[in-house]
């Protein structure tokens, strides 16, 4: 298993406030930055099953926005 950094967007969707954060990061880290959209589900329950397949090999460290505080509670 492997660790990994999961950024998990406000409303909106999209990582646009990670983004200074995420070009400070070292090269060498393993992080993703998730797009709402792309997760299957209607609501944070299904969406979080959703996110669980992407990363299921992984351990996971998640900062979060505002929104996908409950998606992370529900992972």
């Amino acid at each position: 298993m492997t660790l990994k950094l999961v950024f998990l967007p406000g409303l909106d969707g999209t990582d646009i406030l990670f983004n200074d954060l995420i070009k400070a990061l070292p090269k060498t880290l393993n992080y993703e930055a998730i797009y709402l959209p792309e997760l299957e589900g209607q609501d944070c329950s299904e969406q979080a099953v959703s996110l669980e397949k992407m990363t299921k090999e992984e351990i996971l460290f998640l900062v979060v926005e505002f929104y996908s505080g409950r998606l992370a509670y529900e992972l």
